[in-house]
This record gives structure tokens, C-alpha cells and sequence, in this order.
């Protein structure tokens, strides 16, 4: 394994459960990285090449290489990395502002770790996390990670050049898209969901049409997930609810940051409750357009811990 230098701070989310069955690597790669991941990459624009020297998933954005390889971390959690083409210093590194850069992205960047690699000789940005299944994550979710690597290497570049050193002009070396090992110990969600359906409600929560995944637009007035849910451990928990529309707009009342809040009692670890949970919209139904709506649930540590789907037609 490469020698790997300077690491930086990494962001983690739990998602849904896998099966419990056993996979192998082999099995992982298929299912998760050439399956799941490849489908959710595809609904978000981009087109993917599985290269096999390495089990590594590669999209182009705006002409630079990002790649994902995964691993398992243990029998329910597998380790996903998201790795950006590296670039390299003009001359020798110049070790105290490579130091201070890397620390200046650490302070006020979240989801992404820098690295020095040695034998490629080039800083490289990488965006690990933790997740029970690539199906859940959304077109959102990742090019939100992409934003924050492009993020914090032109902030490493700044600071780098503010401190003294020089970055070259010419391309990053040609990279071998060996995986990255350096996961740090983070907590996965307690919470699992299981179901997600969509009950249509009157303002006065009268039940216009059973639960479902598909709502008709003269139904579509005020919307409550019914969810079923279960935990690691009983007790008191909150969840945190975004519904996103097709133009990536988070639907929220003016001074939310969720679009839905809620608490929920768990009353047994590990045993499947169902909960229905606030309702959000309007009267009249003019927040909702026909077309595919996205809803993300976090947990009160902000860990994403699921996400579902529903049609409006």
C-alpha cells in the first residue's frame, strides 16, 4: 500500500441494511459498486467505465477523472471512496506549507481528506464513507461530494501558494487508481429504514388516498411519509426529513432546514415499527408538480440513514 501522508477529515453516513447474507469481494463489486452505484451514477448524467486491473468505477467530470472502489469494513458496513485525479507540486514538496494548506482545508472542509502519495508524487483528494448499500445514495448526494473535493483542492492550492509553495501548471501524473486505506472509526446510524409509502391528507389530516408510492396530482395536497423503521437500540429518537424535487430544490417551509421533523419512540432494538409522520404541503396543492420526488431521513447526528422515492402523475 502506498505511503500516504498528511490525512484530513472524513464525513460518514449510515444508510439502509444489506441482506444478512455473507458476500464475497467479488460479490460486493457486482451487487454494489457495478450494480447500485453504477445506476445512481447513471440517473446522475454520467457515464461509467469499470476498469478491472483495479475494481474501480470511473466517471469524467468536466474533463477529470473520479473513481470509486469499495471494500467491506465489516459483515453489514462497506467502505466507499471517491477519489479525484491528483496533482503535483512544482519542484519538492515544501513540507511546512504542504502541512499548514492541508490543515487550513481540515479546519473548514467537512466530507474530503487531502493526501501526499509518495510514489506518485502528487496531493491527492479523497471523499470516503460508510455505507450499508450504495442504493442509497442519490444524484444529489454525489455531486454534492464532487462539489466539496473541487471545493477543497482549489482551497489547498490557494493556501499551498499563501504559504510558500508552487503548484505546477501541467497535468497530474498518470494515476494507477489504487485504493486508499486510511478509514477513520466513525459511528454508523442506529437506525435502519425499511419502507417508506406516502399518505395524502386534507388540512384537516382526513385521508384522501391510502398510503402509496405513487399520488395522483389532484390528490397531492398535504403529504405525510409513512415509514417503517427499526434501531440498534430501543428509546426516544429524531429523524429529519428532506423531500427533494426533480431540480434538486429541498422543499421546506420559510425558516426550516428539514422539511419535515419528527420524534419516535422505539420500543423494542432490532423489531420493524411503522410511524406516520408530519405532513408537509398546502391546501390547494400548488407546491406539488407531477414527476419523481426524492426523501432523504437523518438521524438527530445527521447521519443519512435512508433514502425512498415517490411519483406524483
Amino acid at each position: 500500500m502506498k505511503k500516504l501522508h498528511l490525512l484530513l477529515i472524513s464525513l460518514v453516513c449510515g444508510t439502509m441494511s444489506l441482506s444478512a447474507q455473507v458476500f464475497t469481494d467479488n460479490d460486493i463489486i457486482e451487487k454494489e459498486l457495478k450494480g447500485e452505484l453504477a445506476t445512481v451514477l447513471h440517473q446522475a448524467g454520467y457515464k461509467t467505465t469499470f476498469a478491472s486491473k483495479d475494481n474501480s468505477l470511473n466517471i469524467m467530470v468536466n474533463d477529470i477523472n473520479y473513481w470509486y472502489t469499495i471494500k467491506k469494513i465489516d459483515k453489514n458496513v462497506l467502505g466507499l471512496t471517491l477519489n479525484r485525479k491528483g496533482f503535483k507540486p512544482q519542484g519538492n514538496v515544501q513540507e511546512e506549507a504542504a502541512m499548514k494548506a492541508c490543515n487550513e482545508v481540515n479546519r473548514s472542509q467537512f466530507s474530503v481528506k487531502m493526501s501526499w502519495d509518495d510514489d506518485m508524487a502528487a496531493f491527492r483528494v479523497v471523499h470516503q464513507v460508510r455505507v450499508k448499500s450504495c442504493s442509497d445514495l442519490t444524484p444529489q448526494i454525489i455531486k454534492a461530494d464532487i462539489k466539496a473535493m473541487n471545493e477543497a483542492f482549489e482551497q489547498f492550492k490557494t493556501s499551498y501558494k499563501a504559504f510558500g509553495g508552487n503548484i505546477s501548471k501541467s497535468p497530474g501524473p498518470k494515476e494507477s487508481n489504487d485504493t486508499v486505506e486510511f478509514w477513520t472509526d466513525s459511528p454508523i446510524s442506529k437506525l435502519t429504514l425499511a419502507d417508506m409509502k406516502i399518505c395524502s391528507l386534507d388540512a384537516k389530516d382526513k385521508e384522501i388516498a391510502k398510503p402509496d408510492n405513487n399520488i395522483k396530482k389532484d390528490d397531492a395536497k398535504y403529504l405525510s411519509p409513512v415509514v417503517t423503521l427499526s434501531a440498534d437500540e430501543k428509546g426516544d429518537y429524531k429523524i429529519y426529513v428532506k423531500i427533494i424535487n426533480e431540480k434538486g430544490k429541498v422543499l421546506l417551509y420559510p425558516g426550516k432546514d428539514y422539511t419535515i421533523e419528527a420524534s419516535i419512540n422505539i420500543k423494542k432494538a432490532n423489531r420493524e415499527y411503522e410511524f406516520y409522520l408530519d405532513k408537509f404541503g398546502t391546501a390547494d396543492g400548488k407546491m406539488w408538480e407531477k414527476g419523481s420526488y426524492t426523501v432523504e431521513f437523518y438521524d438527530e447526528d445527521g447521519l443519512l440513514f435512508g433514502t425512498k422515492k415517490f411519483q406524483i402523475k
